[in-house]
């Protein structure tokens, strides 16, 4: 003010309100997830957990911070401890399956106590179901119909994969191929999810013989960059080194997938593997061929910067040089599915608000109208052009080759020049502006 004086500051502000609007149509799909959680059961005889609540309420969180950026919006509900009872899971289904429409993506997470019958049913325990729980390892005669208010998850559900022997690599290798396909969904979000525990009891298959996926998500971790501090977890025998030193990152997952490939060929646990320098001696273990050794190998490299990366184009195609990418015989390397979004969204925008637009259309109609009068002048009068060019026009053995040489003098013109030639010879006034 003019009464006193004083130092100028600087400060910095930021936006926290809400994003302008799309200039584009927004293709994105929405995402529908439901999320229930149980670590406090109601029965005294079940015991309680210690982490399926937080794991329910902390994927949400993950998931949720994808609205805006993979999914235009994320609606949810989350069902944890007393909330989730029979009656309000069967409500959570019901709410999924009448809001999810074909262009919707819809997830579903479940964490607490659940079991198989005899007949591969898989049931979930709600917090207050009630009946003969104490008997919850069945006889061959009982049935899970017997304990009161467990639920019996839809039949598009997913069950636990049983590995009753060892998988030959054939087998193996489209398996690892899927759980990748789910790792490479996870680390292509923004920031990317991190699993941290990859291990056959946490890769479960749909009923009807569909696709594997990733259960179990208590050791997730959002990794906001590289080698940033978190706990240390996992299991023994399929954790990468690094994460005893409490780090993770996407190729923490590729060591976890290889390390399960290796417990599906071997039928061994990968913590029995283990060496004296905490190495996993896995060589001896399995029986594969080359390609595949070497691919096992890029997977399983202790050192966190020596190790391959992607989990999915590594795992499809087994490449391991540049040589052997380009002879894959399809697409290597790609741009994540959110980037892919945000190229196509810029070049919208672009195509129509910069190459179409009013203004640049007007001075391509005059430039395509310069070309259009140039063309046929130097064709009639071939001395208007430069001595060069008049002798190939006149070398010319037909009409053909004729038109040939105008068009390629033509093409080397830059726009001064065109323009300039086009006011020489036709109209002295034209402007492009």
């Amino acid at each position: 003010n003019r009464f006193g004086a004083s130092e100028p500051a600087a400060i910095r502000l930021r936006w926290r309100g809400a994003p302008p609007p799309p200039t584009v149509d927004d293709i994105r799909p929405s995402l529908y997830v439901l999320a229930v959680g149980v670590s406090q059961y109601e029965h005294p005889q079940v015991r309680n957990l210690s982490y399926a609540a937080k794991d329910a309420t902390d994927f949400l969180a993950a998931i949720q911070q994808q609205e805006g950026r993979l999914y235009k919006k994320v609606k949810a509900q989350l069902l944890t401890e007393a909330q989730a009872t029979k009656d309000n899971i069967l409500d959570g289904l019901d709410w999924l399956q009448r809001e999810t429409t074909s262009r919707d993506v819809a997830m579903l997470f479940f964490a607490g106590h659940g079991l198989d019958d005899n007949s591969g049913n898989f049931f979930y325990l709600p917090a207050n179901a009630k009946g003969n729980i104490a008997e919850m390892e069945l006889s061959d005669d009982q049935s899970v119909g017997e304990l009161v208010d467990t639920l019996r998850l839809p039949e598009k559900l997913v069950h636990l994969v049983l590995v009753n022997g060892a998988y030959v690599a054939p087998e193996a290798r489209p398996t690892a191929a899927e759980v990748a396909d789910a790792l490479a969904y996870l680390h292509e979000l923004s920031p990317p999810v991190i699993h941290r525990d990859l291990k056959p009891a946490n890769v479960m298959r749909r009923r009807d013989g569909g696709q594997l996926v990733l259960v179990d998500f208590g050791s997730v971790k959002e990794s906001l960059r590289e080698g940033s501090a978190s706990s240390a977890v996992g299991t023994f025998g399929y954790m990468a080194p690094e994460q005893l030193h409490g780090r993770a990152t996407a190729a923490t997952d590729v060591y976890g997938l290889g390390a399960l490939a290796i417990a599906l060929l071997s039928r061994r646990d990968p913590a029995e593997l283990l060496t004296e320098d905490g190495e996993l001696g896995w060589r001896s273990a399995v029986n594969v061929g080359r390609r595949a050794h070497a691919l096992l190998a890029s997977m399983l490299v202790p050192k966190l910067a020596r190790r391959a990366g992607n989990a999915r184009r590594i795992a499809e195609t087994g490449a391991q040089s540049a040589a052997e990418s380009r002879a894959a015989g399809r697409q290597v390397v790609a741009f994540s599915p959110a980037m892919v979004a945000a190229d196509r969204s810029i070049k919208t925008f672009l195509f129509t608000a910069m190459y179409r637009h009013a203004e640049v259309m007007r001075v391509r109609e005059k430039a395509a109208r310069i070309v259009d009068d140039l063309f046929p002048l130097f064709l009639g009068d071939p001395g208007a052009m430069p001595l060069e060019w008049e002798g190939a026009y006149k070398g010319a053995r037909d009409d053909s080759s004729r038109a040939r040489v105008v068009a390629d003098y033509i093409a080397g013109m830059t726009d001064r020049y065109a323009l300039n030639e086009y006011r020489r010879l036709i109209d002295a006034n034209m402007d492009l502006s």
